[in-house]
């Protein structure tokens, strides 16, 4: 499943148009894995799919890895601190972290980088933070609908209230 995920990512979803090619899969799918399964295995898909990201991609071997892994943990975090219930504002609110959190490691990697192999520095281009709002909305609309597909056949998301019974 883990080369599945990694394989729909970078041979699929990567040329796609576009607004949607910006569809974080593996993040998205890792984010479900830890609220519905639990850390442990959300840690071993994060191997996995960090693992195989590194392995096709052309930056710095582990760096993928590394990534998933803090964007993970920090989830983990909010999720066992602040966020309490298993909703669809959960899910956006957590989506939205991870996805920025993502954007953040890489741009300040970039311009790790770039000091580091002595390559001028950019500030930014213009069409940046539209770039980034792209991403983030197709994010959050793919996370928004998968949760309510995943709460329609599933009861994980359903609450439950205990009914206390009248004495007679």
């Amino acid at each position: 499943m883990i080369i599945a995920l990694v394989a729909a990512q970078l041979a699929f979803v990567s040329n796609l148009p576009y607004p949607i090619s910006s569809l974080r899969l593996v993040l998205i799918a890792l984010l479900y894995i830890l609220l519905l399964i639990g850390l442990k295995p959300s840690l071993w898909w994060t191997i996995g799919c960090g693992a195989l990201l590194d392995v096709y991609s052309m930056g710095i071997f582990g760096a993928n890895l590394l990534e998933l892994a803090a964007i993970v943990m920090a989830m983990h975090v909010l999720l066992a601190r602040y966020f309490t219930d298993r909703s669809v504002y959960t899910f956006i609110a957590l989506t939205a972290v991870a996805v920025l959190s993502q954007d953040l490691i890489r741009g300040v990697a970039g311009v790790l980088a770039n000091l580091i192999y002595g390559a001028p520095f950019r500030a930014g281009e213009a069409g940046l933070f539209a770039f980034e709002a792209y991403a983030l909305a197709v994010n959050l609309a793919v996370v928004a609908i998968l949760f309510y597909f995943v709460n329609y056949i599933s009861t994980r998301f359903k609450p439950v209230f205990l009914v206390r019974r009248k004495n007679k």
